[in-house]
């Protein structure tokens, strides 16, 4: 059923065609009420009378209606006309990132940007246990203002038996894009996450490992697992590694697209929100793009907590110092000092690692609460590990890293929070105690000396769990000598 111009769909009055599919018309059209230019996808004949279809299409418009959020489409309204339903969305004028792959490569600093706001609106989807499914180049839209918009959410469920479209969430386009595009069921050969080849229960996580797939498209130019059959791309997704990436890639950004396309869900990034904060971390480092002016340092609230940086940030490290105190009487020179990052903001712990070159650090570039990231004494960049508010706290022997979790202020003495342990990489904290305000790891990296608050003061244990000290006041910075005592 073709609408022509003029034909209104209650407030909707259609203006003009903007493409077809298998299951939809596209139309530009004006909403009456607010005087706004909108899309309309009308369901197409040979669906119409499908009651099922329609029941679960309502559904699931209705849901991706209730995604309020900048980085994706909106979905503005339902109706049906003449016995046909239809959903009205914004008109988005640009093109797909399918498009826009096809022209070339697409700069280091661009491409965190695109990706890094492709994470925020899958974290915004996931916060509503939405899951997207099908995340691909073709349902991430770029405006002409370069702004991401994701596409088709939630209607891939809705359609199990269609398998020539997608339905009525597909890309939007201005006249000057292209009409709707068709696609697949449920999930696309060569963006599937391996729980999705082997048909299992997939979460948030699924996401991530299709955006760690745009990302090293995004970086490489170049497709990550082998096109054809949905048999021969799934087996690649399930037993090829991703090719290396260009040289020019940062090692950081390159770690960040590993993880994401960890086979085990477990390995990847464990939310969309840590993806879209490590991106932009490694966009803050000044890798890829030009440094901007910082911004006005705002009032954070210290409590007489020690900071180790203020001002223009730098984590300074005493490298000769370091091999000094490791070496005993080894004769050194002056310390040299280096910086290692560069935003402003606080930062809160820093430890090397066993290999004496990775250091680890927590820091709070905007003011808030620190989170943790790492680098090297040697290198630019910045990694963030992915686990949110943290504090780092002590490395141990074998490079495990033990921090605080949710670090809040209860008194005019630091943080305390809850004590876990992460794999020197990062990965699922593994927690520990609570009400814990400082630790540090025994040389045999497998105790730790802790001290706790409680109603009456604050205790030192060592280990963990035995009581060796009490103090009705404040036990600070505990640390263990190298004899274990």
């Amino acid at each position: 059923m073709r609408l022509a111009p003029g034909t209104r769909l209650g407030p909707y009055e259609v203006l003009a065609t903007l493409g077809t599919g298998g299951m939809s018309e596209v139309y530009r059209a004006r909403d009456s009420r607010l005087q706004r230019e909108v899309a309309i996808k009308v369901v197409g004949e040979s669906l119409a009378g499908d009651a099922g279809f329609l029941s679960r299409l309502e559904q699931e418009a209705r849901l991706a209606g209730s995604l309020n959020h900048p980085n994706i489409v909106a979905v503005h309204d339902v109706g049906v006309h003449d016995g046909s339903p239809y959903v009205v969305t914004e008109l988005l004028q640009g093109e797909t990132l399918r498009e826009r792959l096809a022209r070339g490569p697409v700069p280091l600093g661009q491409a965190l940007e695109w990706a890094g706001q492709v994470a925020h609106a899958l974290a915004a989807a996931h916060g509503l246990g939405i899951v997207h499914r099908d995340l691909k180049p073709e349902n991430v839209f770029i405006t002409r203002t370069g702004q991401v918009k994701l596409l088709d959410f939630g209607i891939a469920k809705a359609t199990p038996k269609v398998t020539d479209s997608r339905g009525l969430l597909d890309p939007t386009v201005s006249p000057a894009g292209s009409a709707t595009r068709t696609g697949a069921v449920l999930g696309t050969p060569g963006y599937m996450s391996p729980e999705q080849v082997r048909g299992e229960h997939v979460d948030a996580r699924s996401d991530i490992f299709s955006l760690g797939i745009i990302l090293h498209e995004l970086l490489s130019g170049q497709r990550v697992f082998r096109a054809g059959s949905i048999v021969e791309s799934g087996y690649s997704i399930l037993h090829d590694e991703p090719a290396p990436l260009p040289p020019t890639v940062p090692q950081g950004v390159a770690q960040v697209v590993q993880r994401c396309l960890a086979k085990d869900p477990e390995q990847r990034f464990q939310s969309a929100r840590d993806v879209a904060f490590s991106l932009e971390a490694l966009r803050g480092t000044g890798i890829s793009t030009p440094t901007d002016p910082l911004p006005p340092l705002g009032r954070v609230r210290r409590r007489g907590l020690r900071l180790l940086g203020w001002a223009a940030l730098a984590v300074v490290l005493a490298v000769a110092g370091y091999l000094a105190g490791r070496g005993g009487r080894q004769t050194v020179g002056p310390p040299l000092i280096r910086e290692i990052t560069f935003q402003r903001g606080s930062v809160y712990g820093a430890r090397f690692a066993p290999d004496g070159r990775t250091v680890h650090f927590s820091a709070a570039w905007s003011g808030g609460l620190p989170e943790l990231y790492t680098t090297a004494s040697d290198s630019r960049v910045v990694r963030g590990l992915g686990i949110g508010q943290a504090q780092l706290l002590s490395v141990s022997a074998s490079g495990d890293l033990a921090v605080m979790l949710h670090p809040h202020f209860p008194s005019g003495f630091g943080l305390r929070g809850t004590l876990a342990i992460v794999p020197q990489l990062g990965g699922t904290p593994r927690e520990l105690a609570t009400d814990v305000f400082y630790a540090d790891w025994a040389p045999d990296g497998a105790n730790l000396a802790v001290v706790r608050s409680g109603d009456e003061g604050s205790s030192l244990e060592f280990p963990l769990g035995r009581q060796i000290f009490r103090s009705t006041g404040f036990v600070s910075d505990p640390r263990v000598s190298p004899a274990g005592d």
